[in-house]
């Protein structure tokens, strides 16, 4: 349940944050293609975090300071892989940009902005020491069936969404 949980907040946070950014800056846009507020690329980023902590980044035997390095430049190319990955994803399936990167001066395509690379390797960092050990207190309290409750509503956003938004484009 720890992963799931996992997705849907950090999902839920991302459209919130986005939204927010959104708002401040006075654009009018939704952030994400779901009905509901959720902005799944960041779910899945925090996934791949949690995952190659687990896996990879906990096992390291080096001094804190190279293995703050690792986990930098390892968040930057697997977080911007997964914004890509994302980019195309949308792209393909719902022949929608929601973001593009074209007027940065150091984008490779439309869905990689170097620029955002590094942020990306820093937010990794930030979201490992500082706000994942406060937010796991929360995670890990959650109910069984409040997750399932929640990840049921999800579901049902995806289906509405494939069903809807792909037929839009046949």
């Amino acid at each position: 349940m720890y992963y799931l949980n996992s997705f849907l907040i950090y999902s839920f946070l991302g459209f919130v944050m986005e939204s927010t950014v959104y708002k401040i800056n006075k654009v009018f846009r939704y952030s994400g293609i779901f009905y509901g507020p959720m902005t799944t690329v960041y779910g899945f980023g925090i996934l791949a975090i949690l995952l190659m902590d687990k896996y990879l980044f906990s096992k390291l035997k080096i001094s804190k300071f190279l293995k703050i390095i690792f986990i930098y430049l390892t968040l930057a190319i697997v977080l911007t892989f997964i914004e890509y990955l994302g980019g195309n994803i949308l792209h393909n399936l719902f022949n929608v940009d929601m973001w593009n990167y074209v007027h940065k001066k150091y984008h490779i395509g439309k869905y990689i902005c170097l620029e955002l690379s590094f942020v990306w390797g820093l937010f990794g960092v930030l979201f490992l020491y500082i706000i994942k050990p406060f937010m796991d207190k929360i995670i890990n309290v959650i109910p069984r069936k409040a997750t399932l409750f929640f990840f049921f509503i999800f579901l049902i956003d995806t289906f509405f969404t494939l069903v809807f938004k792909i037929k839009n484009l046949l």
